[in-house]
């Protein structure tokens, strides 16, 4: 009976030993994992606030503007912290947009996306607004106004595409914006011919900060991300649950 009891007791130590190296192990590659994390968003900061704003660019755009187009859409980005008007991002995207047009590269233009029908927000009315303002003709202007994200852009274009029986869009947007799409490979509704049209990060109107450099990179990247590895639905629920609370948030407009 003793060496049984002496038995049992050596096996429940050794277990216990045993659990105790793995519980060590385990708090070991998490400390491993939160440090890689911490050195990799630091080195990743660091990048960012030191490299040169024109080299955090690809070099090569997503920009096919080589011949004149019957038409192009300006996606829509945000709008500014009291929702009363658009963000300077969404400006950068309508100056490239009427720079397009004044140039006579575009014959119309498409104002697209910010659908925010919970709030009765509309993003495609006041991209209109703005460049009414700005002295384009209303005739110049298309409204697309039910679309919320970068899917919904592309699907509800595709319906104005097929009303005027064109074949060939111009998409105006950031450039990490439109890699993402490019990346994406979104589901045309029907054979249309998609030319990406990015604005010029080293001279556009109004010029961009560092800060918001690394958020559109670290924005996009995530977003592609995550269409990748989530089923559509819930990718798309995802983005309507936390596109407010990211994209909202104070800047200069």
């Amino acid at each position: 009976m003793v060496d049984a009891h002496l038995a049992g007791y050596a096996w429940d130590k050794s277990i216990k030993a045993q659990m105790t190296i793995k519980q060590k192990l385990f708090a070991s590659r998490i400390s491993l994992t939160i440090t890689f994390l911490v050195f990799t968003v630091a080195m990743d900061i660091i990048v960012f606030y030191t490299i040169p704003l024109r080299h955090l660019y690809p070099s090569t755009l997503p920009n096919n503007n080589t011949e004149s187009l019957q038409i192009a859409a300006i996606l829509f980005h945000d709008f500014n912290p009291t929702f009363t008007g658009i963000s300077n991002e969404t400006k950068r995207r309508i100056h490239h947009g009427m720079s397009l047009l004044e140039n006579n590269k575009v014959k119309q233009l498409i104002v697209a996306g910010g659908s925010r029908e919970r709030s009765n927000r509309n993003g495609a009315r006041l991209m209109a607004d703005y460049m009414l303002k700005k002295g384009i003709p209303a005739e110049k202007i298309l409204i697309e106004e039910h679309s919320k994200d970068s899917i919904s852009n592309i699907e509800q274009l595709g319906k104005i595409l097929a009303q005027h029986n064109i074949n060939t869009l111009g998409l105006i947007s950031s450039p990490y914006h439109l890699l993402r799409i490019q990346a994406m490979h979104i589901d045309i509704p029907f054979n249309t011919d998609i030319k990406l049209l990015s604005y010029n990060p080293s001279s556009c109107v109004p010029p961009l900060t560092r800060s918001e450099v690394l958020f559109s990179a670290h924005y996009n990247a995530v977003a592609y991300i995550a269409h990748v590895i989530l089923p559509e639905p819930l990718y798309r629920g995802t983005v309507m649950l936390i596109q407010p609370i990211i994209l909202i948030r104070p800047r200069r407009t």
